[in-house]
Order: C-alpha cells, then sequence, then structure tokens
C-alpha cells in the first residue's frame, strides 16, 4: 500500500523569513542612536569642568553635572542588557565624571565662593587712630590722620615746573619734570601739557566733582596704571605722586593763551604712596 507524506505548502518552499530580523534591526537603531547622548553627557561634564577652572558662576557648573549625570545614567539604563561597547563606555566616563563634579569640585566651588563673599571689602585700616608696627617704629602714614604740605593753585607757565614740598618753588627753562620737580608744564606740537614728576610718571584721572582724599586716590591708584601726562583741559582732576612719593590732588582751574600758563589747584598730603 503506497502512503503519501505531506509537504510543505505551496509558496513555502523559499524559506519563511525571520520574524526577529526586523526587531534586531530596529533595536541596534535604538542603541547606535544613544551614541549622540553619551556624547553629550560628556560635553556637559567637561563644561562644567572648564566652568570650575575659570570660575564661574556655581549655578553653571553645578547644572552641567547634573545635566551630564542624568543624560549618561540615561544610556546606561536603556542599555542595560547590551555588553560594554564605544557607546556604553562614554557613557560610564561621563557617569565618572559627573559624579567627581558633584562630590569633589562643585563642594569646594560652593566653599570659595562663601569664603570670598564673607571676606572683608576693605582689610586695611583706615582712620585717625595711631597704630605701631612689629619693630617698634610707627605705622604707614595711611593709618594716621593725614596733613596738608602743600595747598594753592599757582600758575605754571611754559618749561616752568613746581616744587610742592619745598613751599611750592617754581623753576623756570626746564625740559622736564626731573628731580625735585613735581610737575612740569610742556608742549607738544603746540599742545600744552602737564607732565608729573619723571620718577612716578603716572597721573590718575579722578571723575567725582568734590575733592578726593588721600584714601580715595590710594584707591584709584591701585586700579591701574595711570598717563604719563596729560593736556591743559578746564575742569579736569587727577591724582599723583610727587618726588618724594606723597599724595598729591590736581585741577585744571584754567588754560591761558596769551602767554601760555596753566592755573592748577593742588593738595599734596603727607601721606606716602604704596606705589
Amino acid at each position: 500500500m503506497t502512503s503519501f507524506q505531506a509537504g510543505p505548502p505551496p509558496g513555502a518552499s523559499g524559506g519563511t523569513p525571520s520574524a526577529s530580523t526586523p526587531s534586531k534591526q530596529s533595536s541596534k537603531h535604538k542603541l547606535v542612536d544613544l551614541k549622540p547622548l553619551s556624547l553629550l553627557a560628556l560635553l556637559a561634564d567637561g563644561g562644567g569642568a572648564v566652568a570650575f577652572i575659570l570660575s564661574q558662576p556655581l549655578i553653571i557648573m553645578t547644572g552641567l553635572s547634573l545635566l551630564g549625570l542624568v543624560l549618561s545614567a540615561t544610556v546606561l539604563l536603556k542599555r542595560r542588557k547590551t555588553h560594554l561597547d564605544l557607546v556604553n563606555g562614554l557613557a560610564v566616563s561621563a557617569l565618572a565624571l559627573s559624579v567627581g563634579l558633584l562630590v569633589f569640585l562643585v563642594p569646594q566651588a560652593y566653599s570659595q565662593q562663601q569664603a570670598s563673599s564673607a571676606a572683608p571689602a576693605n582689610p586695611t585700616p583706615t582712620g585717625s587712630s595711631t597704630a605701631t608696627s612689629s619693630s617698634g617704629g610707627a605705622a604707614p602714614a595711611a593709618t594716621q590722620p593725614a596733613q596738608l604740605i602743600y595747598s594753592g593753585s599757582p600758575t605754571l607757565k611754559l618749561a616752568e615746573g613746581i616744587d610742592f614740598e619745598n613751599h611750592g618753588t617754581i623753576t623756570p627753562d626746564l625740559t622736564g619734570a626731573n628731580d625735585a620737580i613735581d610737575l612740569f608744564l610742556g608742549t607738544s606740537y603746540g599742545v600744552m601739557q602737564l607732565m608729573p614728576n619723571a620718577n612716578h610718571n603716572e597721573l590718575f584721572t579722578y571723575t567725582p566733582s568734590s575733592e578726593p582724599s588721600p584714601d580715595n586716590c590710594r584707591d584709584l591708584m591701585r586700579q591701574g596704571s595711570g598717563s604719563a601726562y596729560t593736556y591743559v583741559i578746564a575742569g579736569e582732576a587727577y591724582c599723583f605722586i610727587t618726588s618724594d612719593s606723597h599724595l598729591g590732588y590736581l585741577q585744571v582751574v584754567q588754560n591761558l593763551s596769551n602767554p601760555s600758563a596753566a592755573v592748577v589747584k593742588v593738595r599734596v598730603w603727607n601721606v606716602t604712596s604704596d606705589k
């Protein structure tokens, strides 16, 4: 008796396509798509480290560190069943860097910020009290009451210089503010210029309308460098240093043309400069 076996249904001879192939490809694409996320996490952490180095606001550093932590943790959670590859490696690196930033650098930056905000704005004592130095001598003159060495409104002609520490003695026919000369009136291309003593050679522009104190001039000088000369413009004011290193203030009162001269209002104190 002849037996028959059922064959494959028509059209099935080519084999059945695998149903898992599209899902594997889809899963692969999803995993690959997480690579930019890992890179972004690393960039965020790098930004947090740079913010710490450049002393940027604490909120920027903390925000970037937290962003790196969240992004790297997200990548690792989504790929927790995969083996260690480039994407996972990047995410692990970003996660470790985020934890390091948040555990070590963020608290350090916070402590530095607290310390700077608690520091006194002006640690140098000022006032009228007299202090003594560790060697037993008198403290620097800035801590003692300021006294005027010179106060007046002299008129300087071209090529004249004045020594405020010698009762305002004016010397003619000079070439500059050398030796004991504290202020010299010269000219450049026909334009008059006031020049301070050559040993200090700096005039610091003072803008407030009221006259300064020695401490005001001292603070102004600590902010930067001054100019080696100034044109004679009425109303312009400056702090300067004399040949004997005393602090002074001058204001241009008048620019005279016939003969060429300058009228200046000057105050010089018995307080020495620390520049």
